[in-house]
């Protein structure tokens, strides 16, 4: 969550993002809210595929990025390749 803080405060959008941790903390409470008209954000992690947490620095972002994206690419070549076969019974 101080990561998270560190980095909106570094963003300075002030209001949008809570001022102090703790309405940081009630910010972040309240986009993870599962009903209205929030963001919803714990329905929406639960609906994903993948889930890549941010929680180092750019490079260990990049490389979670890049093993995701190639598994996602091994999973689409994959699924081509079982659909392209004839199914035998």
């Amino acid at each position: 969550m101080e990561i998270r803080y560190a980095r909106a405060q570094k963003r300075n959008r002030g209001e949008q993002e809570g001022k102090t941790l703790e309405e940081f903390k009630k910010l972040e409470k309240k986009e993870f809210a599962s009903q209205g008209a929030e963001q919803q954000l714990g329905k929406t992690m639960a609906m994903a595929n993948y889930l890549i947490k941010n929680k180092g620095t750019l490079k260990e972002f990049e490389q979670k990025l890049k093993i995701t994206l190639t598994r996602i690419q091994h999973e689409i070549s994959s699924a081509r390749k079982n659909k392209s076969k004839p199914h035998r019974h």
